[in-house]
């Protein structure tokens, strides 16, 4: 995140194509790579510059600069600005490519921010209000998160069915007739360490019904999105972007401590250390220094 006082009440903000905000922090601003699949922006006016980088249906590779987009507004005082600044960051719409608005929106509304009581120390001092702690998602969308595991489950079903000899057998059905009664699941969530339980019945339109603890949904069925980041998994370390690797700092039966450097691999001209997640020996490194990687690609495998 990038702000430059311009004049007495001009003010200017960098976007970089980064992970949600809260992810964002905790992970150096960690940049992403991948397709802008739908780009908005706020309209330009004499007071507000729109500066971007990349067009809608770019594919924005590793080999990019983190920096896409910057956006520069005037007003007569400084409140002004700062809500002009938001009302504008609000305008921008972007799909393919997680951004680090969410933060520069919480920003403006920060009360030491709009007094002007910022230094190099500002984020971590205010950590806390600008990263609050997240509550347990909304219950719709857990209900959502639900729907896409159906979905997802159910095409793979279907592609199973085409690859067997008889496709159309009742036992390839996806379809979840029940002759007497209303075929029903339980579904378990993990939001963080939080988790909660969502029962969903199949209707015989097709569509679903989704109750928690306390709200029942009936909604259109929603594409699957597939998502998340992680740089560990099932005892093993993964990239957490496309990129190329550095330095490999391990090997095979070596015994490791928790946050002790794995690997070191480059991405959009920044460096990202991929750190032990437990103690350990590992079993095996996947890559060496200069192949390339692709996102969540197993980097080192350790023994079970």
């Amino acid at each position: 995140m990038d702000i430059q006082f311009l004049s007495t009440y001009g003010m200017q903000v960098s976007q970089y194509k980064s992970l949600n905000n809260q992810i964002l922090f905790r992970s150096d601003f960690l940049p992403g790579a991948g397709p802008l699949l739908h780009l908005t922006t706020p309209h330009p006016s004499d007071r507000i510059r729109v500066e971007t980088g990349v067009r809608q249906g770019d594919e924005v590779s590793v080999h990019y600069d983190p920096l896409i987009a910057k956006l520069v507004v005037w007003s007569e005082n400084r409140g002004q600005a700062l809500s002009l600044l938001k009302e504008s960051l609000q305008q921008y719409h972007i799909v393919g490519l997680s951004t680090n608005i969410g933060f520069l929106t919480s920003l403006c509304d920060h009360h030491h921010f709009k007094n002007g009581d910022v230094h190099t120390e500002f984020i971590k001092q205010h950590y806390q209000d600008l990263f609050p702690a997240t509550s347990l998602l909304h219950h719709e969308t857990l209900a959502q998160a639900c729907v896409g595991l159906l979905l997802l489950e159910r095409e793979e079903k279907e592609k199973q069915a085409l690859e067997c000899s008889d496709p159309y057998s009742e036992w390839n059905s996806s379809n979840n007739f029940r002759a007497n009664c209303v075929a029903k699941r339980r579904i378990q969530l993990y939001d963080g360490d939080k988790k909660a339980s969502v029962i969903v019945a199949n209707k015989k339109d097709g569509s679903f019904t989704l109750e928690d603890d306390c709200h029942t949904l009936r909604r259109p069925v929603l594409s699957f999105i597939k998502g998340g980041l992680s740089t560990v998994s099932q005892g093993s370390a993964l990239a957490p972007m496309t990129g190329t690797i550095v330095k490999v700092l391990v090997e095979p039966g070596q015994h490791v401590d928790e946050g002790e450097t794995l690997v070191i691999m480059e991405a959009m001209k920044m460096e990202h250390v991929i750190r032990a997640p437990k103690a350990g020996f590992v079993d095996q490194v996947f890559y060496f220094p200069g192949e390339a990687v692709d996102r969540h690609a197993q980097l080192v495998q350790f023994q079970e």
